[in-house]
């Protein structure tokens, strides 16, 4: 690949092309995060995420099924090293693998898994290295890494419908132990319902470590093992744990060889009920959250369309809604600057008898005639009140 193409800071259709062609689902990002809350569930269409993050140069996620694995090294927490000891420990040839480059140095190796296999997220002897499947995604290639600024770009003219089953004993290796004999079964709550949760609880509330564990083996069983990503993400937004999401990923990862003793979904819901969150159970599956019912056949999602447009019904009610945090910013057309914009609600309140009125057709006859604003203000520009 030259080097034009590896150093552009636009997101590239020509990396993402093959992800089409291969039927891997894509999803929008923010960054390197997915842009919005459900996007394990968001019915998003591939090609039109491609149209929509292209115009707009944001990058694109794969949303990983059950079947897909990619394997990620990342050099800077020791994967270069690490992975180069996992190929030899298990005799692996990686160069049948189809690989991208990511945008800090690192590798994403793709391939499928066996139907029913789970697999753990890190191998304590293999630092740098993590094993992502379902329930994770990873930056695709042509997107724009947000720190380095450097692409994602695919290695050679490797391919991911070219995905090879990952090696048996690879997959051996990382397969995630079962638990058995446990009274209250795990899995009772979705990713989403999860993320809820804890959004809802004080993460400096849970500084003590003991407390903290007990949650985390809580989550964990609760979701039964998959709410990872959201855990850490929960637990680093306290600024003294910050830099720690390597070692709350191992901590979690090492919860998968290990019963729950005693602390299960059960739990979870004792700790959501002390601290006055609504119990879980009550709000079902998630699977009727607005964000799951996206209108995907608005032509206006196609080239040039925008995500933060869509519309969505919930219920049945025939509300409009649309997620704040995926509205782009737009500079503000002042009328009077700093005071009153154009297209906006502006508000003039007080007492009667004040002057608002009077204010209000000063403002009117000053837009008018394209008078002077007071106090040396500047002048308006002239239109029609």
């Amino acid at each position: 690949m030259s080097h034009e193409v590896k150093m552009s800071r636009r997101v590239s259709r020509v990396g993402l092309k093959p992800y089409l062609e291969a039927g891997w689902q894509l999803i929008p990002l923010r960054g390197k995060r997915p842009r919005h809350r459900n996007w394990l569930k968001w019915p998003y269409d591939s090609a039109k995420v491609v149209n929509i993050c292209v115009a707009r140069n944001w990058n694109v996620g794969v949303r990983l099924s059950r079947q897909q694995l990619v394997i990620d090294v990342d050099p800077r927490n020791g994967g270069a090293q690490g992975f180069k000891n996992l190929c030899a420990d298990l005799d692996l040839d990686h160069t049948s693998w189809p690989r991208v480059e990511t945008g800090s140095g690192g590798s994403h190796f793709y391939m499928t898994l066996p139907e029913g296999v789970r697999v753990v997220d890190t191998l304590k002897d293999y630092a740098g290295v993590e094993f992502k499947s379902f329930g994770r995604q990873v930056v695709a290639a042509g997107s724009i890494h947000p720190d380095t600024g450097h692409p994602y770009f695919w290695e050679g003219i490797d391919h991911p419908s070219d995905a090879l089953q990952a090696p048996a004993c690879l997959v051996d290796a990382i397969r995630r132990p079962q638990r058995k004999g446990e009274a209250v079964a795990p899995g009772r709550y979705s990713q989403e319902q999860i993320a809820r949760a804890l959004d809802a609880l004080d993460v400096t509330e849970f500084r003590d470590q003991d407390k903290w564990f007990r949650l985390m083996a809580a989550v964990h069983h609760a979701s039964n093992g998959e709410a990872r990503s959201e855990f850490i993400d929960w637990s680093t937004s306290d600024p003294q744990y910050a830099g720690d999401a390597e070692i709350i990923g191992r901590r979690w990862d090492s919860l998968h060889a290990n019963r729950s003793n005693g602390i299960t979904a059960r739990t979870l819901d004792r700790i959501l009920s002390e601290a006055g969150v609504a119990n879980l159970q009550a709000a079902g599956d998630a699977s009727g959250d607005f964000d799951d019912e996206v209108d995907w056949s608005d032509d206006s999602w196609m080239e040039g369309g925008d995500l933060s447009e869509a519309t969505t019904t919930q219920n049945g009610t025939g509300l409009s809604y649309r997620i704040a945090q995926d509205i782009e910013p737009e500079a503000i057309e002042w009328c009077w600057p700093n005071r009153f914009a154009v297209g906006k609600l502006g508000m003039i309140a007080g007492f009667p008898d004040q002057g608002k009125s009077q204010i209000t057709m000063n403002i009117a006859a000053t837009v008018s005639k394209g008078g002077d604003w007071p106090d040396g203000e500047g002048q308006a520009e002239q239109g029609r009140c």
